[in-house]
């Protein structure tokens, strides 16, 4: 049941432990152990309608409540790796209680500051992070010393952003931003 009294909480840390850990409750619950994980069954499932939109000035996805019921839209991007992203993202918005936790912006106003707008971005990123690209699966599919071929096959078996990987393996400590890509280090 969504609450409509939303509590007049502010975000004020990146709760990063909580939100990988949403994301791998999600998982377990439907038995999933391997790449790609199916996002978009994962929440519709959970009772969220997923929908596509092509609106000239929303080109971002949002998620909402509509009465009883969560929506997430996208816009059409035509690369499903970013749509899969975009929907993990706002679909951790939903799981980690950003709406019924705290004000939150909304297409006509904003009320977070940026600094908070941030956090719960973050935490909706690190979400979408550990569901579809899982740091325990990682190992399956690559050996160290990391190199890009092998950097390239995680963005093929996950059927994620190159964005997503490349932050995800730094993240973990696996790679160097000059590893994968030397320029990143000179001029």
């Amino acid at each position: 049941m969504i609450n409509p009294e939303v509590n007049s909480l502010r975000p004020c840390i990146v709760r990063d432990e909580w939100a990988r850990t949403a994301a791998l409750s999600l998982l377990k619950k439907y038995q999933i152990s391997h790449p790609p994980v199916q996002v978009e069954n994962i929440i519709r499932q959970e009772g969220v309608r997923i929908e596509h939109h092509d609106l000239e000035d929303v080109d971002y996805p949002v998620s909402f409540c509509q009465g009883e019921k969560y929506v997430i839209s996208i816009p059409i991007t035509g690369d499903n790796d970013w749509d899969r992203f975009f929907l993990a993202r706002e679909f951790g918005n939903i799981i980690l209680g950003h709406y019924r936790t705290y004000k939150i912006d909304t297409l006509e106003k904003d009320v977070l500051r940026d600094s908070e707008r941030a956090i719960l971005e973050n935490e909706a990123v690190l979400f979408a992070e550990e569901l579809l690209l899982p740091s325990k699966w990682i190992g399956r599919y690559i050996s160290l010393p990391l190199d890009m071929a092998q950097a390239r096959k995680l963005k093929s078996v996950f059927g994620v952003p190159w964005s997503l990987v490349y932050s995800k393996l730094k993240r973990m400590g696996l790679i160097k931003p000059e590893a994968l890509c030397p320029s990143a280090t000179h001029g």
